[in-house]
C-alpha cells in the first residue's frame, strides 16, 4: 500500500510487484504508468474511503489477489528486467552516437 500525495516511481513498489504482491496505491507521479486496473488498485490521494474500500476488497477477493500477483510479476519482467534495462540503455547510447 502506498498512500502518497507526491511520488516518482518508488523502487519498493516495483520490488513488491516483482515479489507478486498486490498493489494499492495513489494516482501520483509515474505510478499509473505501471499500475493499472489489471494489476492493482489506484485511488486518488487523500481519498480515505476509497483506500479503505480497496483494502477491504483485497481482503475479500482472493482470485483478484492471485491475478494481481501473476500480472505484477509479468509486468515487472516485461518493463524492468535486467535484460529490458540493458536494451533501453543500449538504445540511449545508439541515439547519442548518431
Amino acid at each position: 500500500m502506498l498512500p502518497s500525495y507526491q511520488e516518482g516511481l518508488p523502487m519498493f513498489l516495483l520490488e513488491g510487484m516483482a515479489a507478486g504482491k498486490a498493489v494499492i496505491s495513489t494516482v501520483a507521479g509515474a505510478i499509473p504508468e505501471v499500475v493499472t486496473k489489471e494489476n492493482g488498485i489506484l485511488v486518488e490521494p487523500g481519498d480515505v474511503p476509497a483506500l479503505a474500500e480497496a483494502l477491504l476488497r483485497c481482503s475479500r477477493d482472493t482470485k483478484m489477489l492471485e491475478s494481481m500477483s501473476e500480472r505484477n510479476q509479468e509486468r515487472v519482467r516485461q518493463m524492468f528486467s535486467v535484460r529490458r534495462m540493458h536494451e533501453r540503455l543500449a538504445e540511449y547510447y545508439r541515439q547519442v552516437l548518431e
